[in-house]
């Protein structure tokens, strides 16, 4: 059997710009169905006659199932290939997205929600896995910045895309949408990537095994750590402008859109980001995304405050995401899947009890909540400076 070094010698990389291209747009769909339930909660409380607030388990839902399908469904990637992982994934995902329309009320809304979020976690740790097998590794760290960009803008671009499509259509009409999306995006995925390499090294019979091989190393329990802080922040940051009442219709579209600019300078800014090894890269991004959340502490509520501190935020998250998966990633040797898994893992479990926490402090007011986050992303840092 060959290993993957060894083929890589007589084989040609895919091109990056069309690969990132097809993976990021589906990564944005994908994502944006944790963070579409945000907006849609004043609609979709009203369809159900129920308080906004109890509408965050619908969030919470999604997030602990799309957290724990990363560890059922991310190891398939070692063992079948990310390409064909990504490809049935997306096709799965696509019918339990739509699904989520034909909700009658809010439990049923909640279980629906989770098995949606369970079924789209095969697509983010394969496509992070394709991009280590396919792409040339002196422009790797582009590629993940560039595809961690789309998962994390996804935030954004999945609020506002919601609150505008559910404006006009209503809340149901939005899972239809992004349920025939991303039975697209398989399509494309199927016609337009290249085929998984084949040869594949086995990293263990088992993949659990895998899993706790890799919780004894030290580094890798440190980053993962720190990656759980990152979206528990963002997603409360946001969430708790949302129930807090800061801002009315216009004032929440228009903070959730200051924040993609940001991002796309950052994406932009890339191939010159990236020239700071991945250790510091992160430990850098987690201090700014602090100094954001701080910023939006010391707001006293006052919206012009609260956007430059989301920007700030959100640029840093953006930074700080492909420094942890690569970091990772280097860590990880053939099991980079299975490792990609777990970080998604810790990820996206804080992003899910984002929306609790904000929950838990708004009656103190949107203030109190920062500083909270401001505490939680300073612990990140810690965590992320003792991992180097």
């Amino acid at each position: 059997m060959h290993s993957l070094p060894a083929l890589a010698e007589r084989r040609t990389y895919a091109p990056i710009g069309r690969t990132v291209t097809a993976l990021g747009l589906a990564a944005v769909l994908v994502v944006s169905q944790l963070y579409a339930s945000i907006p849609l909660s004043p609609l979709t409380a009203a369809d159900f006659g129920v308080a906004e607030s109890a509408l965050a388990w619908s969030s919470t839902g999604f997030g602990l199932a799309y957290a724990f399908g990363f560890l059922f469904l991310g190891p398939l990637s070692d063992r079948f290939g990310p390409g064909r992982v990504m490809v049935v994934g997306l096709g799965v995902a696509s019918v339990t997205t739509a699904a989520v329309a034909l909700a009658p009320g809010v439990s049923a809304l909640v279980v629906l929600r989770a098995i949606q979020g369970f079924t789209a976690a095969a697509f983010a740790p394969a496509a992070m896995a394709y991009v280590a097998e396919q792409i040339d590794p002196r422009r790797r760290a582009i590629a993940y910045t560039i595809l961690t960009s789309a998962f994390v803008s996804s935030a954004v671009i999945g609020q506002v895309g919601a609150q505008l499509l559910g404006d006009l259509a209503g809340w149901r009409a939005v899972f239809v949408v992004s349920g025939i999306g991303l039975l697209a995006c398989a399509v494309w995925k199927k016609l337009a990537l290249r085929s998984d390499l084949a040869g594949r090294p086995a990293v263990s019979v088992s993949p659990w095994r895998v899993m706790l091989d890799l919780l004894r190393n030290r580094r890798l329990v440190l980053l993962f750590a720190a990656a759980s802080t990152l979206l528990a922040g963002f997603v409360g940051a946001y969430s708790g402008i949302q129930i807090t009442g800061l801002a009315d219709h216009d004032g929440l579209l228009w903070l959730r859109a200051s924040a993609l600019p940001a991002m796309v300078l950052t994406a932009v800014a890339a191939p010159l980001v990236t020239r700071i090894p991945a250790a510091r890269r992160a430990v850098v991004a987690l201090g700014f995304s602090t100094v954001g959340a701080a910023i939006t502490a010391a707001s006293g509520g006052g919206l012009v405050l609260i956007g430059v501190g989301m920007f700030l935020f959100s640029a840093s998250v953006v930074a700080a995401g492909p420094a942890l998966v690569e970091s990772i990633s280097d860590s990880a040797g053939p099991a980079r899947a299975t490792a990609v898994s777990i970080y998604s893992f810790v990820l996206f479990i804080g992003a899910s009890l984002g929306p609790q926490l904000a929950v838990a402090l708004h009656g103190a007011g949107f203030v109190v909540v920062a500083l909270a986050i401001t505490v939680l992303l300073a612990l990140g840092t810690l965590l992320a400076r003792l991992a180097r």
